[in-house]
C-alpha cells in the first residue's frame, strides 16, 4: 500500500523571508529573556532527526527577526479539524514561544510557534503554530520545522558521518525534541540515540493502515510518525483527499517492548482479528449491494473518502440513489430510466421528495461536495 507524503509537498512552500517590519515589543522581551533557563534550553536542544542542529542556528538562520519568550499560560493545541481555531487548551502550561517571519505559499507571514515543556522531565515538544495569528495543522507545523533544519544544513553543510547519521535517523515527520542545558555534543548524541535503531518505520506505517482500511472499509489512508519516545511510536492516519472536512482520521500507538498498538485516544488494545473479520463482513455486505453506489448512504453519515472515486455523474446518481429507496419519481427521464432498470427501485408516486435525519444530511453532502470542487452533473 502506497504512502503518502504530503510533508514534502508543504516543505517547498516554505522559503526563507526577512522581516518587513519588527515587533518592537516582541524584540524587547526578546533582550529581556536571552538568557532565561527555559529559552535557553529549547535554543540548545534539537530534535532526534538533527542531533547536530539546534533550534536556535536553525530558527535564527531560517526565519526573519527572531524572537523568543518564556512564560506560563494557556496552550493551544494544532487546528488538525481545519476550523480556523485551537483543537484544544490546556490551562497552566511552562511555554516557551518563537516568532519570526518567513514566506509561505508566495505570502509574507509572521510565524508563531509554542513548545510545551515537561513538567516530568527536560524535555519538550512542538505544539502550536499559527501563521498571522491563524493556527495551523501539526502537518504544517511538522513541516515548517523540518524545512528550517534542513535550510540551515545546506546551507552550513553540516557534515555528520555515514554511522552516526544512520544510528541518529528517524522519519521525517517524528519531532520529540530533548531539553538540553549546555550540554557538551558528546552528550547529546549519547542522548539521542536511546531510541530503537532497528524500528522499521514503514512497516509499522504499512500495519495500522491495513488495520485501518480493513476496520472502517476504506482505502483513503495515509500514514505518518507523528512522535517518539524511548518505549512507543505514536502513527498519525489522515484522509489525504479530504479538503473540507478534518483530515485526521486517528492516532495509534507501537509499544516497541511489548510489540502491541493500542489507541492513543481511547488507550484501547487493537483487535487486528475483528478488523479482518470486518473487513470479510463488509465484502460480503457489499457484494450484496451491487446495483448501489453508496448502499450505506441512508444508514451512515458519508465522508470525502467516500465520495472521492465517485465522477460528477455518479455523484449525482448517489444524491438521488437515496431519494429512489423511497420510490421517489422522477421528472429526469435519464434518472428515471436509471433507477427502473434497477431490481429494488419500486416507483412510489405519493413520496413527495421529504427526508429527514442521516439521508437529508447525506443529500446536501453531496451536492456541497460537487459544487466546492465543480463536479455538478444534471441529467437530462
Amino acid at each position: 500500500m502506497n504512502k503518502f507524503f504530503s510533508i514534502m509537498i508543504i516543505i517547498s512552500m516554505f522559503i526563507v523571508s526577512g522581516c518587513s517590519a519588527s515587533d518592537v515589543t516582541d524584540q524587547i522581551v526578546n533582550v529581556s529573556q536571552a538568557i532565561d533557563e527555559h529559552v535557553l534550553g529549547v535554543k540548545k536542544g534539537h530534535p532526534y532527526s538533527h542531533p547536530d542542529i539546534t533550534y536556535e542556528q536553525a530558527f535564527e538562520n531560517f526565519f526573519g527577526a527572531p524572537t523568543w519568550k518564556y512564560f506560563v499560560g494557556t496552550k493551544d493545541g494544532p487546528d488538525d479539524d481545519e476550523d480556523g481555531k485551537p483543537d484544544y487548551t490546556e490551562d497552566n502550561v511552562d511555554i516557551v514561544e518563537f516568532t519570526g517571519y518567513c514566506t509561505y505559499s508566495n505570502v509574507e507571514v509572521k510565524a508563531l510557534l509554542q513548545f510545551t515543556l515537561s513538567k516530568d522531565d527536560d524535555t519538550f515538544e512542538a505544539t502550536y503554530l499559527s501563521f498571522n495569528e491563524v493556527p495551523q495543522s501539526s502537518l504544517i507545523m511538522y513541516a515548517l520545522i523540518e524545512k528550517a533544519f534542513d535550510e540551515y544544513q545546506s546551507t552550513h553543510k553540516t557534515e555528520t558521518s555515514d554511522t552516526e547519521a544512520k544510528e541518529n535517523s528517524v522519519p521525517e515527520s517524528t519531532y520529540t525534541e530533548e531539553l538540553v542545558n549546555e550540554a557538551p555534543s558528546e552528550q547529546v548524541a549519547t542522548q539521542s540515540m536511546n531510541y530503537s535503531s532497528d524500528v522499521d518505520y514503514d512497516e509499522l506505517q504499512d500495519t495500522i493502515m491495513i488495520y485501518y482500511s480493513n476496520y472502517y472499509g476504506t482505502n483513503n489512508v495515509a500514514a505518518a510518525i507523528d512522535h517518539e519516545d524511548n518505549d512507543s511510536v505514536t502513527i498519525w492516519l489522515y484522509d489525504p483527499y479530504a479538503t473540507t472536512t478534518s483530515t485526521t482520521l486517528g492516532f495509534y500507538d507501537y509499544n516497541k517492548n511489548t510489540g502491541e498498538w493500542t489507541d492513543s485516544i481511547t488507550g484501547e488494545p487493537l483487535d487486528f482479528d475483528a478488523a479482518a473479520s470486518n473487513y470479510e463482513e463488509n465484502l460480503a455486505a457489499r457484494s450484496g449491494y451491487s446495483e448501489y453506489i453508496l448502499w450505506y448512504s441512508s444508514d451512515e453519515y458519508l465522508t470525502e473518502s467516500d465520495l472521492s472515486w465517485l465522477s460528477a455523474k455518479e455523484l449525482t446518481y448517489a444524491r438521488n440513489e437515496i431519494y429512489a429507496r423511497h420510490g421517489y419519481v422522477f421528472k429526469s427521464s435519464e434518472l428515471n430510466n436509471y433507477f427502473c432498470g434497477l431490481s429494488w427501485y419500486e416507483p412510489d408516486p405519493y413520496f413527495d421528495g421529504t427526508l429527514q435525519g442521516i439521508e437529508e444530511s447525506n443529500v446536501a453532502f453531496i451536492k456541497n461536495y460537487q459544487e466546492q470542487h465543480n463536479m455538478m452533473y444534471k441529467p437530462n
